[in-house]
């Protein structure tokens, strides 16, 4: 008698579920459209633009302002930022001269800190590894 009631409740619960279906698929449906309203901090897709941005600080870069350490620290910020989104070490080796420069505006500043401590990462090491001078022997901890 027990196992008969337990199926019977199941069975209820099953025939419910069932029925309630349409109306659960119209209610989600209702918060996905508000889910597509713009929020306070809405996510931009900065990957669109990220060829625009590299030009716009290769330019500021290249016009060689004196004591211009924003220019290459933010040029070195898009180099790293296209590489960590395409893979081109060519990218990260831009990064580190980038910094480099900005090292050699304004040495020992907390932005080129930054960016010298931003490019002796992984990436860095790998940059080192994979892109140097014709003849130069590779770094130590390249696994080689």
């Amino acid at each position: 008698m027990a196992r008969s009631s337990v199926f019977l409740a199941l069975l209820i619960a099953a025939a419910a579920a069932i029925a309630a279906w349409p109306y659960f698929v119209a209610n989600q449906s209702a918060s996905a459209v508000a889910a597509g309203i713009p929020t306070a901090a809405p996510v931009n897709r900065d990957d669109l633009t990220r060829d625009a941005q590299v030009a716009f600080w290769e330019h500021a870069v290249g016009q060689r302002l004196p004591n211009d350490v924003l220019s290459p620290r933010n040029l070195s910020e898009q180099y790293l930022q296209r590489y960590r989104e395409r893979g081109d070490l060519g990218d990260a080796t831009r990064a580190l001269a980038t910094a480099q420069r900005e090292e050699r505006v304004a040495p020992h500043s907390p932005l080129a800190d930054g960016a010298t401590s931003r490019t002796s990462s992984p990436n860095k090491r790998s940059a080192d590894c994979w892109v140097r001078p014709p003849g130069s022997h590779p770094p130590t901890d390249c696994g080689q």
